[in-house]
């Protein structure tokens, strides 16, 4: 009904609400209006993360290849084999916004070229590669075999050993340090808490 209006018109409408939070919990504690979030709560889906379902990561870099190519009116970019695993393996944590951003700024860069992973953007190949981000438990050998867990244990030290001497050549400055490394100042913070490092003696 329109506002002072009398006469009530009839629509047929659908309402789909999405929120990376658990509105349920926001709803119970007071962040979100509980009234709306009944109304809302009719047919609730729930949508894992990206680094939860990497087995979708080929499939949707060949659909976002595909629609980037067309919109930039080129040809589509493809991956190889190396590039696909390191995009499988990487966390995403921008989920799969990131993804479609990286396929774009990839399409931009190469048209209708074959992407090896040098032409991935640095974090990516550097946080695919470590086993820390990528929760791999080095102590364990909870990766498959005693020869992969001693590599990715060579691999976490020789990460360390790059970062430490990245500090000392720029006196501490974490910012110098992340851009010699290729990476950002907050991608440098995070892999150094995994790490274990601290700003202090390296």
């Amino acid at each position: 009904r329109a506002v002072g209006g009398q006469t009530e018109i009839e629509a047929d409408i659908r309402v789909i609400a999405a929120s990376n939070r658990d509105l349920q919990v926001e709803a119970q504690s007071g962040a979100f209006r509980e009234d709306l979030f009944y109304r809302l709560n009719v047919m609730p889906l729930s949508i894992p993360c990206l680094a939860e379902r990497r087995a979708d990561i080929p499939e949707l870099v060949s659909i976002f290849s595909e629609e980037l190519a067309l919109q930039e009116g080129c040809s589509p970019i493809t991956m190889h084999p190396e590039t696909l695993s390191l995009l499988r393996d990487y966390p995403w944590p921008g989920n799969i916004r990131e993804l479609r951003n990286t396929i774009e700024r990839l399409t931009i860069l190469y048209a209708g070229e074959n992407i090896g992973p040098e032409r991935l953007p640095p974090e990516i190949t550097v946080a695919a590669r470590d086993p820390i981000t990528n929760n791999v438990d080095t102590d364990t050998g909870d990766i498959g075999s005693e020869g992969e867990s001693s590599l990715a244990n060579e691999i976490a030290k020789r990460e360390a050993q790059c970062i430490r001497e990245a500090l000392l050549q720029s006196r501490g400055r974490k910012g110098d340090a992340a851009n010699s490394l290729g990476i950002s100042r907050h991608a440098l913070k995070r892999r150094m808490q995994k790490l274990g490092l601290t700003g202090d003696g390296f």
